[in-house]
């Protein structure tokens, strides 16, 4: 005690000089910092949504990649969607492939009148775009599709016979999440930023996976979420009939907002009345299928013990025509879903605590 009483005044002139020189409240208690606090806004799906709890984090970097065709660009449009929600709302799509189709994103309920574009020259352009945006401090979200195809104005000019410079993406995208995240310090996390990316094969591996992911170490450090996305089944199965959809798999590699490695499933619709959506409904039933709230035996669903349906098709239609026993399934997916994190972190506080009173074993001799 004597000690932390003659520490005290020393820290207040010291807190006062860094004030004096660097503006008050450089340092403050966390309960102060309202902007600390994680706002999340809706990804466009809800399985998506229960697995980062409650949706993309605002204020921070993440980045959607996957192959071609795994609905990366179209979760990115249903993102904007959700953000449009809110009249106020500034939001900017950097367009670097030039493969931005307006027809799709209205299809996909994106208000264009409201939605800004650029398409840069160079990576260059894009990045100090991207940066002047942030710190800006006006725009709400920031969408650059895509960081693959970022490339050094040198690389632009060279002629095709020239070598490419080595690692010169990575330390394009290093020095632009520096620049990105001292704008987000400066703006207390107002922007969000959504990296769509692509994925690449390394040459001359034999083991473990050949797939990775373009921007270096900086971009994967500097990421809080990064959603990995495969396309899966294309429906309906029968050869004969022309595919109006696909199930997309996602799986979160990383989350510094939550709980990581969590997967799902989505049916898209890519023809058809249904043109741009994502089955909600069928989308629930398989989140609670997964989750053990829906009971499977056979072809069978059944839910506290009440049978539902035989076969997928039917309990989906069967449900549509009750929308409270909806709300009831959902409602029951969010409560299991508080108790499964509620676990998680006493969990961890008993594993913290027992480490701490752990006692060291001295050897007899």
């Amino acid at each position: 005690m004597a000690t932390a009483r003659k520490r005290m005044p020393n820290l207040k002139i010291v807190l006062a000089a860094i004030d004096k020189k660097y503006g008050k409240g450089t340092i403050r208690t966390v309960s102060e910092m309202d902007h600390l606090k994680i706002k999340r806004v809706s990804t466009g799906s809800f399985s998506l949504d229960m697995e980062l709890n409650g949706g993309f984090p605002c204020g921070r970097m993440i980045e959607l990649f996957g192959p071609e065709g795994s609905g990366k660009s179209t979760m990115a449009l249903k993102h904007i969607v959700e953000r449009q929600k809110d009249k106020s709302s500034e939001i900017v799509f950097i367009d670097i492939e030039g493969a931005f189709d307006p027809k799709w994103a209205r299809e996909l309920g994106v208000d264009l009148s409201r939605l800004k574009i650029s398409q840069p020259d160079t990576g260059e352009q894009a990045v100090d775009i991207l940066c002047k945006l942030v710190k800006s401090g006006e725009c709400d979200l920031v969408v650059l599709d895509s960081v693959a195809l970022l490339a050094n104005y040198f690389d632009l000019e060279k002629p095709m016979e020239d070598a490419e410079k080595m690692a010169g993406r990575a330390q394009l995208v290093n020095r632009g999440t520096r620049g990105i995240q001292s704008g987000l310090n400066k703006t207390k996390g107002k922007c969000t930023i959504l990296f769509i990316n692509q994925v690449r094969e390394k040459v001359g591996i034999s083991y473990g996976s050949k797939e990775y992911s373009p921007g270096g170490r900086g971009l994967r450090h500097g990421t809080s979420v990064k959603v990995n996305f495969r396309c899966g089944e294309r429906f309906p199965p029968e050869r004969d009939k022309q595919k109006i959809g696909q199930v997309v798999y996602f799986r979160i590699t990383k989350n510094k907002t939550g709980a990581p490695y969590g997967t799902g499933q989505f049916d898209l619709y890519f023809r058809g009345k249904n043109r741009g959506r994502i089955d909600k409904l069928k989308e629930i039933i398989t989140y609670a299928l997964l989750s053990g709230i829906i009971r499977k035996s056979g072809n069978t669903y059944s839910w506290n013990g009440k049978k539902l349906g035989v076969g997928k098709n039917k309990v989906v239609k069967a449900l549509r025509e009750k929308p409270e026993l909806v709300k009831k399934l959902i409602g029951e997916i969010r409560n299991v879903k508080k108790e499964e994190n509620n676990k998680e972190v006493k969990s961890n506080g008993e594993k913290t605590s027992k480490k701490r009173g752990r006692k060291k074993k001295v050897r007899k001799r």
